[in-house]
């Protein structure tokens, strides 16, 4: 079980450096513009958040 949750945990962290979790330089942009872009790529962003919280429920299980 500990090997898969290894590989589990490799395979979501490599994902995670290709999908975004946050609108790039959020904090100098627009209010409007980051909602655009935001639901403009939502599917993209709800991977990534996905992507995020399957980490550490994939680290847990051998705990």
């Amino acid at each position: 079980m500990e090997c898969w949750c290894t590989v589990i945990a490799l395979v979501t962290g490599v994902i995670a450096m290709a999908l975004p979790l946050d609108a790039p330089e959020a904090c100098s942009a627009e209010r409007a513009d980051i909602i655009a872009l935001l639901n403009g790529n939502r599917d993209t962003f709800i991977a990534g958040w996905v992507n995020q919280i399957s980490v550490p429920m994939a680290t847990n299980i051998t705990g």
